[in-house]
C-alpha cells in the first residue's frame, strides 16, 4: 500500500491543487484515498490523475463522473502497474 505522503508528493508534482488527502483503510473502499479539492472535477482533472497512474475506486481508469456530484471529491487506488506518461 502507498502511503499518503507520497500521493501528496505526486499531486504536488502534477501542480495538481487539493485540499486533503485522506487515506481509506477499512470497509468497501479500503486501500483508497478520498482526494478533495476547491472546484469543481472536470475530464482535464480526470486525465491528470489518469497520467500520474492512478485508476477509479473500481479499478478503471478516472473519469468526468469520478467526481462526488461534480464537485473535486474523489475516491482513487493508485495503480502499481502504471508508469507514469508523459
Amino acid at each position: 500500500m502507498t502511503d499518503t505522503a507520497a500521493i501528496v508528493a505526486k499531486l504536488n508534482a502534477a501542480s495538481i491543487s487539493f485540499l486533503r488527502v485522506k487515506a481509506i483503510r477499512s470497509g468497501g473502499l479500503r486501500g483508497c484515498w478520498r482526494v478533495t479539492g476547491p472546484g469543481c472535477w472536470t475530464i482535464k482533472l480526470a486525465e491528470q490523475f489518469h497520467a500520474l497512474g492512478f485508476r477509479d475506486f473500481d479499478g478503471t481508469p478516472p473519469t468526468e463522473r469520478s467526481g462526488h456530484a461534480g464537485s473535486f471529491d474523489v475516491h482513487v487506488r493508485p495503480n502499481p502497474a502504471a508508469k507514469k506518461r508523459v
